[in-house]
């Protein structure tokens, strides 16, 4: 059941293109012979979101599961897929007002695009492709970068001046974290389902556990976050880092203490909203000859998953090349585990790296539906590193910086008028 757990966690490199049915798509053609108008979802402020649109964001969003797509996600993700379009046209209305109807020049989409191109070891044309082979308009991405861009100029300029960080409280969280190296502490990723009531949380719950059982068939944990979490997190793909008893909220460490990692533990009721977590390590307080890992996975469920990596690991002797060749060799996913004290792993895990200098990998492991290994991307002695203080500096700024964004586009959304159809 572990191994299952953490095939899960880590996520399956298969990609879907699942046909998303949304309701009422009927196409009505002009008299005049124009481009046909797809009905309408919803209204924001007089402006339309059409089927189509619900359509090709469901679709992105389910695009990297390596589950089987239910009807029961489905509908979650049209759910989904209609909220971030009302916000992202609320968020380029606002910008549109408060710049008097200045846009966002096609070449800054470009380029945001070529960064995730990038990242992800492709070229610009095989990223879009993807894309279009699911069915999916590649203006869809452009259109979330344009919005993306243009509230993160409003944020700026409305907050950037407003937040200051000061160095008491560089030097209180520097303080909380060297403390918390005694402690015993939890490796946490979160999935926060918004729920203010009592009636939205009965809802909550159900698809918290909708979610959980697409984990446990496959689905990335990460890619799960980031496109149904409403925590801050959701961008990080839930990761939460390593967290101390004071650092988590009671409802969750009662029920992650006794928990054995690496697990997916039922959807937790909070303070508006359901929790979803993946207890993902445990250690406990360093000590001055603790070993420490930075491991990467890689995982693949494909049919030859075993000649896959068995090149991968041919092929690659550094963590730094390791993404680009997964994306050549196709079907191969690739986790960042961060930071890892091998005595919390499981065997066989734990005896797989427990010898491996940095560079080296693991044999490829049968975890039955998937094949996976580990790579050791560093190797230290002596516990965690601290942060900097400008790292810390950082991290307190984006923290102020969310908090304030939020908090707007939550007025700007009472202030709107919204008619989802």
């Amino acid at each position: 059941m572990k191994n299952l757990i953490l095939a899960g966690l880590a996520g399956c490199a298969v990609l879907v293109a699942p046909v998303v049915q949304a309701q009422d798509t009927t196409v009505q053609t002009p008299a005049d012979g124009s481009q046909p108008i797809e009905g309408v979802a919803a209204l924001v402020n007089d402006e339309v979101i059409s089927f189509t649109d619900v359509r090709n964001r469901a679709r992105m969003i389910l695009l990297g599961f390596g589950a089987q797509i239910t009807e029961e996600l489905v509908q979650q993700a049209e759910q989904e897929a209609i909220e971030s379009l009302i916000e992202e046209k609320l968020k380029f209305q606002e910008f549109q007002e408060l710049t008097e109807g200045d846009t966002i020049e096609d070449d800054e989409i470009e380029r945001d695009i070529a960064r995730l191109a990038q990242r992800n070891g492709l070229t610009v044309d095989a990223f879009l492709s993807n894309f279009q082979q699911a069915g999916i308009n590649p203006d869809t991405i452009r259109n979330q970068l344009r919005a993306d861009i243009a509230w993160a100029a409003i944020v700026r300029g409305r907050f950037a001046q407003q937040v200051r960080v000061s160095e008491l409280r560089v030097d209180s969280m520097l303080e909380r974290l060297e403390s918390s190296q005694n402690e015993e502490q939890y490796r946490i990723g979160e999935i926060f389902l918004y729920a203010p009531d009592a009636s939205s949380q009965t809802v909550a719950l159900e698809r918290a556990e909708t979610l959980k059982r697409q984990i446990e068939q496959g689905a990335p944990f990460d890619q799960v976050a980031q496109q149904f979490s409403a925590a801050p997190s959701a961008s990080a793909g839930g990761e939460l880092g390593w967290l101390t008893r004071a650092d988590i909220r009671p409802e969750v460490m009662t029920a992650v203490e006794d928990a054995t990692p690496p697990v997916l533990l039922p959807p937790i009721a909070s303070e508006n909203g359901v929790y979803l977590i993946a207890l993902l390590g445990k250690r406990e307080p360093v000590t001055g000859d603790e070993v420490s890992l930075n491991l990467r996975q890689a995982i693949s469920q494909a049919d030859d998953a075993m000649d896959k990596l068995t090149q991968l690991r041919a092929d690659v002797t550094a963590c730094s090349g390791l993404q680009a060749a997964a994306n050549s060799i196709g079907d191969v996913n690739i986790v960042d585990m961060g930071e890892i004290d091998p005595e919390q792993l499981t065997d066989p895990f734990k005896s797989a790296v427990e010898d491996l200098e940095t560079g080296e990998s693991t044999e490829v492991m049968d975890l039955g539906a998937s094949k996976m290994m580990l790579f050791v991307c560093s190797r230290s002695t002596g516990g965690s590193q601290l942060p900097s203080r400008d790292e810390l500096r950082d991290r307190l700024f984006d923290t102020e910086i969310s908090m304030l964004a939020d908090r707007y586009l939550r007025d700007v959304r009472r202030e709107a008028t919204i008619d989802i159809r």
